[in-house]
């Protein structure tokens, strides 16, 4: 039985490097080679009825949520999103399960000829897997989440029941704008003729452009959070996030378990959707108050004993994790750990004058961790630290590129840096082509390696892009 299950994993991994190995490459968007690939399987997403999440940030939970709401109501759901943390089944879920490694055996070994013949990337086989897997196990629902942008993402050749924009932020300036404005014509395509638009955006400026945007493609009706389900009294805490909200003519006070001010607006957004998409799929603040509490999302602001794991990647999510552990405020003395790939504004992310508020002074430790860890993948690797020291901080830089030296060389020139951490990215270098895979960072925190320059932390918190 051993052997039996040790060579089912193997043709599970071997069918991902074989498809990965053959769609891999720079991203191309537009919807016709998704749509070619879905038309060779007879049309699944047509037979589908969705709810279609885009947005910079917070449509991971936005999609959390509509799931949790749809399966508490006794629906049948499936749900795809993308990136995954661990396992590529986390893509797709049926009822909160995933997929069984031999569907997608089947399906790479079945299909792969014909994605190498269209010219489809990764993503584009990815979506069409997901909505030939929701029409084979006949769902109730779709809740389909963007992967880049909107317009061209392959996810758009669905006719949702609604669509959603959660919040307009700078990343994947390449593809989508320089521009906030840019990025939400980008994110503003997935609202269709005669299709319920629902936004999430709270900047005056862009929530007026989106809706604008959404009269231009015909969605009707266009409704945003702030003017038909705004919440109040929002109060964050250890056990999620608590605010008064109206639903349906009804208002009153309900819990969602995924913590930060922001996720009561994504708890807001999901419920006008649910509600706009009407049917079986309409919720009541009842229905609503006893849901929420159940929302799950590994990966945000998310709590494992001592340790916070968030994937914020951008400086507007940055920003917002920092408000929420300002708000639930982890035991002191706490440790931060960012792992950072070379394509995102890491800058950006480290500045924002929010994290001020949490921390008082820091160790840097540039990847000396890293070394120790012989991985491969992030280009920077740092870990900012609370310190109760008072030693003197090193003008030195660290250079992390081919450093040969001993552990404990490097350990020792580790010295503290007792300064603010919006002033560290000041002395960081740019980014390497160093590699480190992030799930080794656990690794580093459980082995203590994050408090080699001061006291043991007490909180980490530990964030990837």
């Amino acid at each position: 039985m051993g052997v039996a299950l040790s060579d089912q994993r193997s043709d599970y991994r071997g069918a991902l490097d074989y498809l990965f190995t053959r769609t891999t490459g720079k991203s191309k968007l537009g919807l016709e080679r998704t749509a070619a690939f879905l038309r060779e399987l007879g049309n699944p997403h047509e037979r589908l009825p969705s709810l279609h999440v885009a947005g910079t940030n917070g449509k991971g939970s936005v999609c959390a949520t509509l799931e949790t709401v749809l399966r508490a109501k006794g629906l049948r759901v499936g749900k795809y999103t993308s990136p995954h943390l661990v396992d590529f089944r986390e893509r797709f879920l049926v009822d909160g399960r995933r997929v069984d490694e031999d569907y997608v055996v089947d399906f790479i070994e079945r299909w792969t000829p014909t994605v190498e013949r269209i010219g489809a990337t990764f993503f584009e086989a990815t979506t069409a897997m997901a909505f030939d897997l929701f029409a084979q196990q006949h769902v109730d629902v779709a809740v389909i989440e963007t992967g880049l942008g909107g317009r061209l993402d392959s996810t758009n050749v669905v006719r949702p029941l609604a669509a959603g924009v959660t919040s307009i932020g700078i990343d994947h300036v390449e593809y989508l704008g320089e521009t906030r404005e840019e990025i939400a014509a980008e994110k503003a395509g997935i609202f269709k003729r005669g299709i319920p638009a629902v936004i999430g955006e709270r900047d005056e400026a862009i929530r007026a452009l989106l809706a604008e945007l959404g009269r231009k493609h015909g969605a009707t009706p266009i409704l945003d959070v702030t003017t038909a389900s705004a919440p109040e009294d929002v109060s964050v805490g250890r056990d999620g996030t608590t605010f008064t909200l109206t639903v349906g003519g009804e208002r009153g006070q309900v819990r969602t378990a995924l913590a930060g001010a922001h996720q009561a607006s994504n708890a807001s957004l999901a419920l006008l959707m649910l509600n706009a998409a009407g049917g079986t799929l309409a919720t009541s603040l009842s229905e609503a108050r006893l849901a929420l509490p159940s929302v799950r999302l590994p990966g945000r602001f998310h709590r494992v004993g001592p340790y916070i794991f968030d994937v914020a990647h951008n400086p507007d999510g940055a920003s917002v994790l920092a408000l929420t552990v300002a708000a639930v405020q982890p035991p002191s003395p706490r440790a931060a750990v960012l792992c950072v790939l070379a394509d995102k504004d890491w800058r950006g992310v480290i500045d924002p004058p929010n994290w001020d508020n949490w921390f008082a002074s820091y160790a840097l430790y540039i990847t000396y961790v890293a070394k120790l860890a012989n991985a491969g993948n992030v280009d920077i690797f740092c870990v900012g630290s609370e310190l109760l020291s008072t030693a003197t901080p090193r003008d030195q830089e660290v250079n992390i590129r081919k450093d040969e030296r001993s552990q404990n060389q490097r350990a020792r020139e580790c010295q503290p840096y007792n300064q603010p951490f919006s002033h560290l990215h000041r002395r960081m270098l740019e980014p390497s082509t160093e590699a480190f895979k992030w799930p080794m960072v656990t690794r580093l925190l459980l082995s203590g390696h994050g408090s080699r320059c001061c006291r043991q932390p007490t909180s980490y918190l530990v964030t990837t892009l």
